[in-house]
């Protein structure tokens, strides 16, 4: 059982990403927990974090470190709303350990802005319906479209994390007038929203 352990530990970088970049690619294309093939995906992706975790070596304190925050999230979400996405959230991020972030981010990153570009140019062509959320505002009802996502807000947070991916992995690269475009384009999203 060992061996097998030592040589599946060879794989750790593998099974992290069959994690992330398939959840990555859920969340890019605006499927969420109400979608079937979404929990059939995160059925897998999940398999491959715990496959991953288990040949990876932990030190006891990072065990009950993990051990205590998780109860503490999971108690924390169900009371508030059930959501298991953060507990999730804490299990990749200890998951993460002996992996190759940049090369991981640099994946997300790729996969995030081809699937969020894809998912919006399908609402734009008409393929996929863009849904009208009606809200009041100030004694006013406001129309807000979804672009194809559950929420108007999740629209742009995809965008969001593309910058934000995008200075992570090319920092060294990107030249000032990017960051002073980024900014511009972000404060554009917290003003419409």
């Amino acid at each position: 059982m060992l061996e097998l352990r030592k040589k599946l530990a060879n794989y750790q970088e593998i099974f992290y990403m069959l994690f992330l970049l398939p959840m990555t690619g859920m969340t890019s294309m605006g499927l969420n927990s109400e979608d079937r093939i979404y929990l059939y995906v995160f059925a897998v992706a999940t398999l491959f974090l715990l496959l991953k975790m288990a040949v990876t070596d932990f030190t006891w304190q990072e065990i009950a470190i993990m051990a205590v925050l998780n109860a503490v999230l999971s108690v924390m979400n169900f009371l508030r709303n059930g959501e298991k996405t953060l507990i999730l959230t804490v299990m990749a991020i200890f998951g993460a350990k002996n992996v190759n972030l940049d090369k991981v981010m640099k994946y997300a990153l790729w996969e995030k802005a081809v699937l969020t570009v894809g998912t919006l140019t399908l609402v734009a062509t008409g393929v996929i319906e863009n849904e009208l959320v009606i809200l009041p505002k100030n004694g006013d009802l406001l129309e807000i479209y979804c672009y194809g996502y559950y929420s108007a807000n999740m629209a742009f947070a995809n965008i969001f994390v593309i910058l934000l991916l995008t200075v992570i992995v090319y920092q060294e690269r990107l030249k000032w007038y990017i960051y002073v475009i980024e900014t511009m384009y972000l404060n554009s999203c917290i003003i419409n929203l």
